[in-house]
């Protein structure tokens, strides 16, 4: 997918599914998206 525009909604959306978005590098302007196979939750009130 190149030059393709994303909605701030698709985004969240993506977000809320464990699906985000990276880039290779920070000066890299491509991205992919990642969806990861292990995930995890970290109770943060036990900090």
């Amino acid at each position: 997918m190149s030059n393709t525009h994303l909605t701030p909604e698709q985004i969240i959306r993506a977000y809320m599914l464990g699906i985000f978005p990276m880039s290779d590098s920070r000066k890299n302007k491509k991205i992919y998206f990642v969806d990861p196979d292990y995930r995890a939750i970290i109770p943060i009130s036990k900090f």
